[in-house]
Protein backbone atom coordinates (compact mmCIF):
# COMPACT_ATOMS: atom_id res chain seq x y z
CA UNK A 1 0.00 0.00 0.00
CA UNK A 2 1.31 3.36 -0.76
CA UNK A 3 2.26 5.58 1.95
CA UNK A 4 1.86 9.21 1.64
CA UNK A 5 3.27 12.22 4.09
CA UNK A 6 0.06 14.40 3.81
CA UNK A 7 -3.24 13.15 2.02
CA UNK A 8 -5.22 16.53 1.08
CA UNK A 9 -8.78 16.09 -0.02
CA UNK A 10 -10.47 18.46 -2.89
CA UNK A 11 -8.20 20.39 -5.10
CA UNK A 12 -9.40 23.62 -4.63
CA UNK A 13 -7.06 26.64 -3.75
CA UNK A 14 -6.68 26.29 -0.28
CA UNK A 15 -5.60 22.36 -0.73
CA UNK A 16 -3.51 23.43 -3.64
CA UNK A 17 -1.73 26.42 -1.71
CA UNK A 18 -1.11 24.18 0.69
CA UNK A 19 0.16 21.39 -1.39
CA UNK A 20 2.30 23.78 -2.87
CA UNK A 21 3.83 25.64 0.19
CA UNK A 22 4.83 21.95 1.37
CA UNK A 23 6.68 21.16 -1.73
CA UNK A 24 8.04 23.99 -1.12
CA UNK A 25 9.25 23.72 2.36
CA UNK A 26 10.49 20.28 1.49
CA UNK A 27 10.42 18.42 -2.03
CA UNK A 28 11.16 15.33 -1.11
CA UNK A 29 7.45 14.63 0.84
CA UNK A 30 5.19 12.54 -0.88
CA UNK A 31 1.88 14.53 -1.13
CA UNK A 32 -1.69 13.23 -2.55
CA UNK A 33 -4.58 15.28 -3.67
CA UNK A 34 -7.80 13.99 -3.83
CA UNK A 35 -10.56 15.37 -6.31
CA UNK A 36 -13.67 13.69 -7.54
CA UNK A 37 -14.57 16.91 -9.98
CA UNK A 38 -12.98 16.24 -13.65
CA UNK A 39 -10.80 19.08 -12.77
CA UNK A 40 -9.08 21.83 -9.70
CA UNK A 41 -11.11 24.72 -8.45
CA UNK A 42 -14.31 23.79 -10.29
CA UNK A 43 -16.59 24.07 -7.01
CA UNK A 44 -16.32 26.49 -4.11
CA UNK A 45 -13.19 28.06 -5.13
CA UNK A 46 -14.88 28.88 -8.64
CA UNK A 47 -15.40 32.94 -8.42
CA UNK A 48 -19.25 32.17 -9.85
CA UNK A 49 -19.85 29.90 -6.67
CA UNK A 50 -17.69 31.56 -3.65
CA UNK A 51 -15.49 34.87 -5.28
CA UNK A 52 -12.89 34.02 -1.79
CA UNK A 53 -15.58 35.40 0.30
CA UNK A 54 -14.52 32.30 3.08
CA UNK A 55 -11.16 32.47 1.81
CA UNK A 56 -10.42 35.69 2.57
CA UNK A 57 -13.65 36.73 4.95
CA UNK A 58 -14.11 40.05 4.19
CA UNK A 59 -17.82 39.61 3.05
CA UNK A 60 -18.60 36.57 4.85
CA UNK A 61 -20.59 37.50 7.45
CA UNK A 62 -20.87 34.34 9.42
CA UNK A 63 -17.37 35.23 10.77
CA UNK A 64 -18.75 38.05 12.78
CA UNK A 65 -21.46 37.07 14.53
CA UNK A 66 -23.84 40.02 16.33
CA UNK A 67 -23.08 40.52 20.40
CA UNK A 68 -26.03 41.32 22.56
CA UNK A 69 -24.26 45.09 22.89
CA UNK A 70 -24.84 45.54 19.54
CA UNK A 71 -20.77 44.78 18.24
CA UNK A 72 -19.89 42.54 16.51
CA UNK A 73 -16.92 39.50 17.24
CA UNK A 74 -14.39 40.26 14.76
CA UNK A 75 -11.86 38.25 15.90
CA UNK A 76 -12.17 35.26 13.88
CA UNK A 77 -12.43 37.11 10.55
CA UNK A 78 -9.55 39.29 11.45
CA UNK A 79 -7.69 35.73 12.53
CA UNK A 80 -8.54 33.94 8.87
CA UNK A 81 -7.76 37.05 6.59
CA UNK A 82 -4.13 37.05 8.09
CA UNK A 83 -3.87 33.81 7.16
CA UNK A 84 -5.10 34.77 3.40
CA UNK A 85 -2.61 37.64 3.27
CA UNK A 86 -0.06 34.84 4.11
CA UNK A 87 -0.96 32.91 0.86
CA UNK A 88 -0.99 36.07 -0.80
CA UNK A 89 2.52 36.42 0.57
CA UNK A 90 3.53 32.85 -0.57
CA UNK A 91 1.69 33.33 -3.92
CA UNK A 92 3.74 36.43 -4.34
CA UNK A 93 6.78 34.65 -3.65
CA UNK A 94 6.57 31.95 -6.58
CA UNK A 95 5.36 34.80 -8.99
CA UNK A 96 8.71 36.34 -8.60
CA UNK A 97 10.60 33.24 -9.15
CA UNK A 98 8.46 32.24 -12.29
CA UNK A 99 6.87 29.31 -10.73
CA UNK A 100 3.10 31.00 -11.25
CA UNK A 101 1.08 33.47 -13.30
CA UNK A 102 -1.37 35.36 -10.87
CA UNK A 103 -3.04 36.25 -14.08
CA UNK A 104 -3.63 32.67 -15.40
CA UNK A 105 -6.04 32.24 -12.05
CA UNK A 106 -6.77 35.14 -10.10
CA UNK A 107 -9.37 37.03 -11.70
CA UNK A 108 -11.27 40.41 -9.63
CA UNK A 109 -15.08 39.69 -9.55
CA UNK A 110 -17.09 42.18 -7.32
CA UNK A 111 -18.41 41.07 -4.45
CA UNK A 112 -20.90 42.36 -2.07
CA UNK A 113 -22.71 41.25 1.40
CA UNK A 114 -26.32 42.25 0.49
CA UNK A 115 -28.78 42.75 3.71
CA UNK A 116 -32.25 43.78 3.98
CA UNK A 117 -34.39 45.35 6.94
CA UNK A 118 -33.29 48.07 8.99
CA UNK A 119 -31.91 45.71 12.27
CA UNK A 120 -29.53 43.81 9.46
CA UNK A 121 -28.30 47.08 7.54
CA UNK A 122 -27.35 48.67 11.08
CA UNK A 123 -25.41 45.29 11.54
CA UNK A 124 -23.56 45.67 8.31
CA UNK A 125 -22.82 49.12 8.91
CA UNK A 126 -21.78 48.23 12.43
CA UNK A 127 -19.90 45.55 10.77
CA UNK A 128 -18.06 47.57 8.19
CA UNK A 129 -16.97 49.91 10.89
CA UNK A 130 -15.10 47.47 13.19
CA UNK A 131 -13.20 45.82 11.05
CA UNK A 132 -12.56 48.89 9.45
CA UNK A 133 -11.25 50.39 12.95
CA UNK A 134 -9.50 47.00 13.80
CA UNK A 135 -7.42 47.11 10.25
CA UNK A 136 -6.35 50.33 11.21
CA UNK A 137 -4.86 49.35 14.33
CA UNK A 138 -3.35 46.62 12.99
CA UNK A 139 -1.35 48.71 9.94
CA UNK A 140 -0.20 50.54 13.20
CA UNK A 141 1.03 47.55 15.33
CA UNK A 142 2.93 46.63 12.10
CA UNK A 143 4.51 50.22 11.34
CA UNK A 144 5.42 50.22 15.53
CA UNK A 145 6.86 46.68 14.73
CA UNK A 146 9.14 47.72 12.03
CA UNK A 147 10.26 50.56 14.17
CA UNK A 148 11.38 48.35 17.01
CA UNK A 149 13.59 46.35 14.15
CA UNK A 150 14.61 49.67 12.91
CA UNK A 151 15.57 50.68 16.66
CA UNK A 152 17.43 47.37 17.07
CA UNK A 153 19.59 47.65 13.96
CA UNK A 154 17.73 44.73 12.09
CA UNK A 155 16.46 46.90 8.89
CA UNK A 156 18.81 49.49 7.81
CA UNK A 157 17.06 53.03 7.02
CA UNK A 158 18.53 56.09 5.62
CA UNK A 159 17.63 59.45 7.13
CA UNK A 160 13.67 60.14 7.16
CA UNK A 161 13.87 63.62 5.92
CA UNK A 162 16.37 65.77 4.50
CA UNK A 163 16.30 69.21 5.92
CA UNK A 164 16.85 72.12 3.76
CA UNK A 165 16.65 75.50 4.63
CA UNK A 166 13.91 75.74 7.50
CA UNK A 167 16.07 78.25 9.58
CA UNK A 168 13.33 80.89 9.93
CA UNK A 169 10.88 78.79 11.24
CA UNK A 170 13.37 77.80 14.37
CA UNK A 171 13.76 81.67 16.56
CA UNK A 172 11.10 79.84 18.70
CA UNK A 173 13.00 77.30 19.75
CA UNK A 174 16.27 79.10 20.58
CA UNK A 175 13.09 81.49 22.26
CA UNK A 176 11.40 78.79 24.11
CA UNK A 177 13.63 76.33 26.38
CA UNK A 178 10.77 73.70 26.69
CA UNK A 179 10.45 73.28 22.79
CA UNK A 180 12.76 70.38 21.74
CA UNK A 181 12.22 70.19 18.36
CA UNK A 182 9.69 69.64 15.58
CA UNK A 183 7.53 66.46 15.94
CA UNK A 184 6.32 65.83 12.20
CA UNK A 185 3.21 63.89 11.57
CA UNK A 186 0.43 62.72 8.50
CA UNK A 187 -2.67 63.28 9.52
CA UNK A 188 -6.23 62.45 7.98
CA UNK A 189 -7.70 65.53 6.32
CA UNK A 190 -8.17 67.37 2.82
CA UNK A 191 -9.45 66.24 -0.39
CA UNK A 192 -7.21 64.04 -1.04
CA UNK A 193 -6.85 61.83 1.89
CA UNK A 194 -3.58 62.98 3.98
CA UNK A 195 -1.76 66.28 5.04
CA UNK A 196 1.43 66.97 6.87
CA UNK A 197 1.16 68.17 10.26
CA UNK A 198 4.07 70.13 12.01
CA UNK A 199 4.38 71.07 15.15
CA UNK A 200 6.60 72.21 18.45
CA UNK A 201 7.74 69.43 20.48
CA UNK A 202 8.08 69.82 24.15
CA UNK A 203 9.00 66.67 25.03
CA UNK A 204 9.47 62.77 23.17
CA UNK A 205 6.66 60.08 22.95
CA UNK A 206 7.41 56.46 22.82
CA UNK A 207 8.30 54.66 19.25
CA UNK A 208 8.82 58.55 17.83
CA UNK A 209 12.03 58.27 15.22
CA UNK A 210 14.38 61.21 16.34
CA UNK A 211 16.51 62.32 13.29
CA UNK A 212 19.09 65.31 13.83
CA UNK A 213 20.66 67.86 11.19
CA UNK A 214 21.85 70.91 10.92
CA UNK A 215 21.11 71.39 14.34
CA UNK A 216 17.70 70.81 13.96
CA UNK A 217 15.72 67.62 15.86
CA UNK A 218 12.83 66.38 14.52
CA UNK A 219 10.62 63.96 15.97
CA UNK A 220 8.73 61.80 13.54
CA UNK A 221 5.31 60.40 14.76
CA UNK A 222 5.31 56.65 14.99
CA UNK A 223 2.36 56.36 12.11
CA UNK A 224 3.82 58.36 10.03
CA UNK A 225 7.69 57.19 9.09
CA UNK A 226 6.85 55.04 6.24
CA UNK A 227 5.21 57.59 4.72
CA UNK A 228 8.01 59.66 4.83
CA UNK A 229 11.69 57.66 4.91
CA UNK A 230 13.21 59.62 1.59
CA UNK A 231 11.69 62.75 2.02
CA UNK A 232 13.12 66.51 1.73
CA UNK A 233 11.50 68.97 3.82
CA UNK A 234 12.06 72.67 3.42
CA UNK A 235 10.99 76.05 4.40
CA UNK A 236 9.15 78.19 1.77
CA UNK A 237 7.67 82.14 1.89
CA UNK A 238 5.36 83.75 -1.10
CA UNK A 239 3.41 86.17 -1.29
CA UNK A 240 0.23 84.01 -0.17
CA UNK A 241 1.73 81.87 2.26
CA UNK A 242 4.88 80.59 4.65
CA UNK A 243 4.68 77.78 5.42
CA UNK A 244 6.81 74.15 5.23
CA UNK A 245 7.03 72.47 2.11
CA UNK A 246 7.82 68.12 1.47
CA UNK A 247 9.43 67.00 -1.29
CA UNK A 248 7.86 63.55 -0.35
CA UNK A 249 9.08 60.72 -2.89
CA UNK A 250 6.12 58.71 -1.62
CA UNK A 251 3.34 60.56 -2.58
CA UNK A 252 1.15 59.49 -5.37
CA UNK A 253 -1.09 62.64 -6.31
CA UNK A 254 -2.22 66.22 -4.37
CA UNK A 255 -5.76 67.79 -5.06
CA UNK A 256 -5.30 70.47 -6.91
CA UNK A 257 -5.11 72.70 -4.41
CA UNK A 258 -1.80 71.38 -3.21
CA UNK A 259 -2.91 70.92 0.66
CA UNK A 260 -3.66 67.10 0.75
CA UNK A 261 -1.96 64.05 -0.49
CA UNK A 262 -2.23 60.45 -1.06
CA UNK A 263 0.23 57.69 -0.93
CA UNK A 264 1.14 55.10 -3.60
CA UNK A 265 -0.09 51.71 -2.37
CA UNK A 266 1.95 49.56 -0.49
CA UNK A 267 0.35 45.79 -1.94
Amino acid sequence: MDRYDAVLVGAGIMSSTLASLLHALDPGLRLLLVERLEGPALESSAAVNNAGTGHAANCELNYTPQQPDGTVATAKALSINAAFERSLEFWASLAEKGQLDPASFLHQVPHLSLVWGHDDVAFLQQRHQQLNDAYIDLLIAEIKSDLLDIYRGEVDVDNDIIIENIQPELEPLAADNDIIGLRIGIKTAGCSGLQYDVQYATETKPFEDKVEEKGVTLLIDPTAVMFLIGSEMDWEETKFASRFVFNNPNEAARCGCGESFTVASQG
